[in-house]
């Protein structure tokens, strides 16, 4: 017999068998299809042995292919392969040069305001996941993506990592410039496995900051021919998660841009869910003196309600700035003093009178103007 008519009677054994596998899977022949799939691996296998280091090569890379297949279809909760199947998320990442947790401190109580971004992401994300059985009878998955938009220092980044705490999910922050490259191809093979590393990771929530940088409008002047390329991977990715029921990936952006991104991410089954994340109200910027205050020793008892109602127009990073100045300050006296000075409610507000907001009015009435029309168009 020729090597090539060995050859092709290998790879039609191989075929054989895994067209087995499929058809008892379908059936519900779960051991019948497990052995199969063994079977196609020692196939290719014993015919590796026979081949040159090339064609070897690519035989034990097929085989392993196989076997992964195997072990996360009919293994899947096999401790010690969960663990080796994190380790290699966690290596692409670091690779990618991407930041990851697996779990932080955070939570949705710790983000103060945005009753009805949290009240939406509870039902599309969180509930699905902490919930399975019960999603499952409704047919509800934690899928699709949730783009939040809105003025910067309004806690987008924050709230992203509160949903992965609460829904005990991996964490991918991924700023899109670290994936960019002028390559051909890489740019799309870099956001390819940002998504194999989070189904090794799943459950796992993937966070796109900055977005229009990957997904800004076609013809746009932000536009070239390699980010072009990345949205098609983007989507492409995104609709793989849709079809698959076994990974729990959920995608979260963020934007302080959203007139500049392509209509074509916003469509249902892509980010479909767009929540405008405004500038804090009333009881929120209370909540965030009082969060980043807390540690800080004070000569007299703070009126947190004063403070919320004289720094209208102020963002959350705004009012953290605020904070740590009058704390900075207040450091430097006592050190000039050599004695330790506590803080007064007239250091927060006298700083706050030298600090403007960062988001002015016109920039906020750009916001709801674009968030109004979203609403229209739904």
């Amino acid at each position: 017999m020729t090597d090539q008519a060995g050859k092709g009677k290998h790879i039609d054994q191989v075929k054989f068998y895994l067209g087995e596998a499929i058809a008892n899977r379908k059936k519900g022949r779960l051991k019948e299809a497990e052995e199969n799939y063994m079977d196609a691996a020692l196939i290719l296998m014993s015919y590796a042995k026979l081949q040159n280091t090339s064609e070897r090569g690519k035989n034990i890379r097929r085989t392993i292919d196989i076997l992964d297949s195997l072990t996360s279809v009919f293994h899947p909760d096999d401790p010690e392969i969960r663990k080796e199947s994190e380790e290699e998320g966690w290596h692409i990442l670091n690779d990618l040069g991407i930041g990851g947790s697996k779990l932080s401190k955070t939570s949705l109580e710790d983000v103060a305001g945005l009753a009805n971004v949290k009240e939406e992401i509870l039902s599309r994300l969180i509930y699905p996941i902490k919930f399975r059985d019960l999603s499952r009878k409704y047919g509800v998955r934690p899928s699709g993506g949730v783009l939040l938009f809105g003025p910067p220092g309004t806690g987008k980044t924050f709230l992203a990592r509160a949903v992965a705490n609460e829904a005990g999910a991996a964490f991918i922050n991924v700023n899109p410039s670290r994936l960019y490259n002028q390559w051909f191809g890489q740019f799309e093979k870099n956001i390819s496995k940002v998504f194999e590393a989070a189904r090794k990771l799943s459950p796992a929530v993937i966070f796109f900051d900055e977005i229009e940088t990957i997904a800004s409008s076609r013809g746009s002047s932000r536009e070239d021919a390699v980010s072009k390329r990345g949205v098609s991977q983007l989507l492409i990715e995104m609709e793989g998660i849709e079809k698959t029921e076994k990974e729990e990936i959920f995608i979260l952006a963020a934007t302080n841009r959203p007139w500049d991104l392509d209509d074509a991410i916003l469509r249902p089954g892509r980010f479909d869910i767009q929540i405008y994340t405004p500038l804090p109200d009333a009881k929120a910027r209370k909540k965030m003196f009082e969060l980043n205050l807390r540690s800080l020793k004070f000569s007299e008892k703070i009126n947190y309600s004063e403070l919320a109602s004289s720094s209208g127009g102020y963002s959350g990073a705004d009012i953290s700035y605020i904070c740590r100045r009058a704390a900075t300050r207040t450091f430097a006296r006592s050190v000039e003093k050599g004695e330790e000075i506590s803080l007064s409610n007239r250091d927060i507000v006298e700083t706050m009178k030298e600090v403007d907001p960062s988001v002015s009015s016109d920039t906020v009435a750009m916001y709801e103007k674009f968030s109004n029309s979203r609403i229209r168009n739904r």
